[in-house]
């Protein structure tokens, strides 16, 4: 049954009208552009991939400060910015298989970098890979 409802999300519904992803409503500016596959993908993800447990864990293991360009955001804005980071996935998601389990790792499946930097590794056209990403800020 699990796997009948997620097939059903993951594809959009059952029908045409529970799938608003076709006409781009409710999606954030950045997946706008995307293909109506990447779209489900990304509907997948916010939805049901998406683990609160999985990203405080990633943060746990690398800590507070941005992997790329080692913003702290405790040390800019004090108790405020104390414990805040986000989690990024190493591999896109779109480039996920849809239809298969997956297990992510906490350690090896997540970085941990700043709103700007995070930002600008989702941007279209930016550095293919993380590692590409760390590069290209270290050689500007």
């Amino acid at each position: 049954m699990l796997r009948l409802y997620f097939l059903s999300f993951a594809y959009g519904g059952i029908s045409e009208f529970d799938n608003p992803i076709i006409e781009n409503e409710g999606l954030p500016e950045e997946a706008e552009d995307l293909e109506l596959e990447e779209q489900r993908r990304y509907r997948y993800h916010k939805v049901i991939e998406r683990n609160p447990q999985l990203s405080r864990r990633a943060k746990e293991i690398h800590g507070f400060i941005c992997m790329v360009c080692g913003f702290n955001f405790e040390e800019k804005y004090g108790k405020l910015g104390s414990g805040y980071i986000e989690a990024h996935h190493v591999v896109p998601l779109s480039q996920l298989p849809l239809n298969k389990s997956i297990t992510l790792s906490a350690k090896d499946d997540f970085k941990v970098v700043c709103a700007n930097c995070h930002r600008m590794l989702h941007r279209k056209g930016g550095p293919g890979t993380f590692e590409d990403f760390v590069r290209m800020y270290q050689e500007i």
